[in-house]
């Protein structure tokens, strides 16, 4: 019985014990994150694959910020908080007016995106966007995103648009850089 009751007193103890350890802190994952890549970020430039005429000019630029009416409207917001990290891409995407007289133009572009949840790779130098089934097809996401010095965000995006020759698939280099004047809170 003596062996029974110290069995008894051990096990109390122990569970005891253990319930009142002080936890391990959790390790915020998001906080890395945070400090290097919330906020929001403008458009530096963008540079296609090969020269295109997109504004109709009768010239042709890899210069897409040139070529693409107010592309430098186009930014990137990344926020990132405890529970969640989602980026969004604002690009200027271009519609074809169905109407056409001779006072308005034959296209017409519109500032469009969506958000998209993320993971970084460890060192916090690429980006990788999750799958939005819920995101319209004519706002593709980028193929890559790399984050580099400086607060500056590479991305190559395809974008079908129309130029002076007809339809074209276009690969867009564009960097971003981040506004110094954007502040928010680690929540």
């Amino acid at each position: 019985m003596k062996t029974y009751n110290y069995i008894l007193f051990f096990l109390a103890f122990s569970t005891c014990f253990t319930v009142s350890c002080k936890k391990e802190t959790e390790v915020d994952l998001n906080l890395p994150i945070f400090e290097k890549l919330d906020g929001n970020y403008n458009i530096i430039s963008a540079v296609s694959d090969r020269p295109y005429d997109i504004n109709m000019d009768g010239y042709s630029s890899t210069d897409m910020l040139k070529e693409i009416p107010n592309l430098e409207r186009s930014d990137i917001n990344i926020v990132v908080n405890k529970q969640n990290r989602l980026f969004r891409l604002s690009w200027i995407e271009q519609y074809e007016n169905s109407e056409l007289s001779l006072n308005n133009a034959r296209y017409s572009y519109n500032k469009q995106g969506v958000f998209n949840e993320f993971d970084t790779d460890k060192n916090l130098n690429s980006i990788s966007l999750k799958q939005n089934l819920n995101q319209d097809i004519r706002f593709n996401a980028p193929n890559s995103i790399n984050c580099e010095e400086s607060g500056v965000i590479k991305i190559e995006i395809k974008k079908n648009i129309i130029t002076s020759t007809g339809k074209q698939s276009i690969l867009i280099t564009a960097s971003y850089k981040k506004d110094k004047n954007y502040k928010t809170s680690y929540k």
